[in-house]
Order: structure tokens, then sequence, then C-alpha cells
């Protein structure tokens, strides 16, 4: 008879719980190649390029694209791929502590909700 495995569980606080509430959910677009963007603390900062989309009640993309911008955050669970273009669904939580250099929001994926490779 084989040796008996003993099973353990750890938890681990979810975002809400580390944000303390729920997040705003919101679609963001990433464009395929980041670009260079000025950030005084980081020298040579990359920054993903970045557009909000909407949906509407049926999942279909409702209204024009916001317009391309620098993206200066992280967003926790995604990892950009250069070449790449990927809309993703985020859950944006406001931070009660903000650090002195860093964003009022936290970025945390929930799901890519679609994914192309783009050609150059």
């Amino acid at each position: 008879m084989p040796a008996a495995t003993a099973w353990c569980s750890r938890g681990a606080p979810t975002a809400a719980t580390r944000f303390g509430g729920p997040g705003e959910r919101i679609f963001l677009e990433v464009g395929p190649e980041t670009k260079p963007c000025s950030h005084p603390l980081i020298p040579d900062k990359q920054c993903l390029q970045v557009r909000e989309i909407r949906f509407d009640a049926n999942g279909l993309r409702s209204g024009e694209p916001g317009p391309w911008q620098n993206f200066f955050d992280g967003i926790e669970g995604y990892t950009h791929q250069p070449g790449v273009r990927n809309v993703l669904r985020i859950d944006r939580y406001t931070r009660k502590d903000v650090p002195a250099d860093a964003s009022r929001y936290a970025y945390v994926l929930d799901m890519v909700v679609e994914s192309e490779q783009v050609k150059h």
C-alpha cells in the first residue's frame, strides 16, 4: 500500500481584499509595441500603448475606442509580448494608500478577450 501524502492548502488574498473593495471592470486594447515615454525616475522607460474599449450588453464593441495613450503602470497578471495586440478585461482598483511614485489605480488582469499577432 502506498504511503499517504499530506494535503496542504494556502490561501491568498484576492485583489478586492488587497485593495479594499471591488474593482471597476474596464477593457483595454494593448498595442503590439511599446513606445519610449518620459518618466522622471526611470530613464529609458518603455510604455504600453493602450486605449479603452467599450462593449454593449450583448458583448459587441460599441462606439469608437479612445485614443492611444502611454500606459505607465503595470497590469498584474499580464506580460506584454512584442508584436501581439491584445484586448484585456481588467479590474481597476483605487488604491487607498498610494505610494508617491505610483498611480492611484492598480490594474489586475481578469482575462484576455482577444489576441492577434501583428505583422510589421
